[in-house]
């Protein structure tokens, strides 16, 4: 897709529509396209709509169609920080449905119970809306550049934080003793962990290396399953 400048007026008028929403409500995450288009103009209402017709695959994105659920039973996850040696640094409030959020904490208990690391929840459920959000931030962020973003974003209506039933997370180490531009959460001891143990609590990785899926390889991103916990 060829990134007009029009588009780009648009894609600016949804990123500050959000942004401003996040100031003050703490369930953003689960934004509907009602709420989002109600303060657009035309020409930002149709980006979104564009954006939400376009398939994956024609890009060579292999991803599974989501079919969108708001989750029945919320957690607001809200005072959760990270910290590296240039300081500590609070993240947003994030939501997870009830199921997710407790095999998460069991999880995150016996991996501190082995290891004496603890994760944090980066991002949890998101709204196909609020991914559109997510999408055309990162496609700024990565100057305007669509299938560079496909690899590491996925689209409104293909991304398993929408999926309450199988929810997934994006997790962060608590504490690094190393500054951000050295974080690296595949060469952490959470991350072995992980991979020996996260299955024991309904979680596993979606995006390993190498997936054959076009998307990047993900270690912080993983996908809890209700029934398997």
């Amino acid at each position: 897709m060829r990134t007009s400048y029009l588009h780009k007026q648009a894609t600016n008028e949804i990123i500050a529509a959000v942004l401003q929403r996040i100031k003050t409500d703490k369930k953003v995450a689960a934004l509907s396209f009602t709420e989002l288009h109600g303060n657009l103009s035309g020409q930002a209402r149709q980006l979104s709509d564009k954006i939400c017709s376009l398939r994956p695959n024609r890009y060579g994105i292999s991803r599974s169609a989501v079919i969108p659920q708001s989750p029945k039973s919320m957690v607001v996850i809200s005072g959760q920080t990270y910290s590296t040696t240039e300081g500590r640094f609070p993240i947003p409030t994030r939501l997870l449905p009830r199921d997710t959020y407790r095999a998460f904490q069991a999880l995150n208990h016996q991996l501190k119970k082995d290891t004496g690391q603890e994760l944090v929840v980066q991002s949890g459920y998101r709204s196909p809306a609020y991914q559109l959000f997510i999408f055309l931030f990162q496609l700024k962020e990565n100057a305007w550049s669509f299938e560079e973003t496909l690899h590491s974003v996925a689209l409104p209506g293909y991304s398993e934080h929408a999926d309450a039933g199988r929810q997934g997370l994006d997790l962060r180490a608590a504490r690094f003793m190393g500054p951000h531009k050295l974080y690296d959460f595949s060469r952490l001891e959470s991350y072995r962990w992980l991979l020996k143990n996260a299955d024991q609590f309904g979680f596993q990785l979606s995006y390993p290396e190498d997936n054959g899926t076009g998307t990047k390889f993900e270690p912080w991103h993983w996908l809890h399953s209700p029934t398997t916990f």
